[in-house]
């Protein structure tokens, strides 16, 4: 009968390495942390998002909305927020502000939300100008009053919050990209080390002889590092 080897992983050793390396971990985190940093402060392009906000709710001069027509135009919220970011709002988008852009480019920069029991649709704009991602914002929902108003010849929607000039980019998110990095180095510096440390077959301990020869010892002879056997019998004569 064949005797099969198996390998044991020391995990208390394993962790005495990564102990011992501690210096490279760290090296390899600064490294990897500071290579996102620099790819994020000069090759990704900031992108600023502008929101504004879009009142669902039948308005009249002469009297008050009651309780059926806020209702009515709650349950008609989620069409007109599909409507309000649809095609024909963004092509008069386009064309309005003769943005050098394609319906699906602008699609692409363009979200909107609503709450399940909120009349209030959220339009937001993402674009490298803050500046232009407030204009286009404005400009969707005074087109979709507009797309609204002549789909359901109603006057349903208003403008709530005009949209805002962001003052700082949503993303890249600097701490984010850099964590990331420095996690990124430690992890794959330590999986560098597991495979060296799983390798590595060198017998350095009587553990180590009775695995890998079958073989039990029967004793440990210590030694003193820089000190050979002439140098110790040179030292005992010179003691005499």
């Amino acid at each position: 009968m064949e005797k099969r080897q198996e390998t044991e992983i020391n995990v208390i050793e394993f962790l005495f390495v990564l102990l011992r390396r501690w210096w490279i971990i760290f090296l390899a985190a600064v490294f990897c942390g500071s290579v996102m940093f620099a790819y994020t402060k000069f090759m990704v392009t900031p992108m600023f998002r502008s929101t504004a906000k879009l009142y669902v709710l039948p308005t009249s001069e002469n009297e008050q909305p009651n309780a059926a027509d806020a209702q009515m135009a709650l349950s008609f919220t989620k069409d007109f927020q599909t409507i309000a970011v649809g095609r024909n709002v963004l092509e008069g988008v386009i064309s309005n502000l003769d943005l050098k852009m394609s319906y699906e480019g602008l699609s692409s920069m363009v979200s909107s939300s609503s709450s399940e029991d909120s009349r209030i649709i959220t339009i937001s704009v993402s674009h490298k100008n803050p500046a232009s991602a407030q204009m286009i914002a404005d400009a969707i929902c005074e087109e979709a009053e507009k797309v609204l108003f002549s789909t359901v010849e109603a006057d349903l929607v208003n403008v709530s919050e005009k949209a805002n000039l962001p003052t700082s980019p949503y993303t890249p998110n600097m701490t984010k990209n850099v964590f990331i990095g420095a996690f990124g180095g430690i992890a794959i510096t330590c999986v560098i080390l597991f495979i060296i440390f799983m390798v590595d077959d060198k017998i350095k301990t009587p553990t180590d002889i009775e695995n890998h020869l079958g073989m039990s010892t029967l004793g440990i002879i210590p030694s003193r590092k820089g000190e050979g056997p002439e140098e110790s019998v040179a030292a005992k004569q010179n003691k005499k």
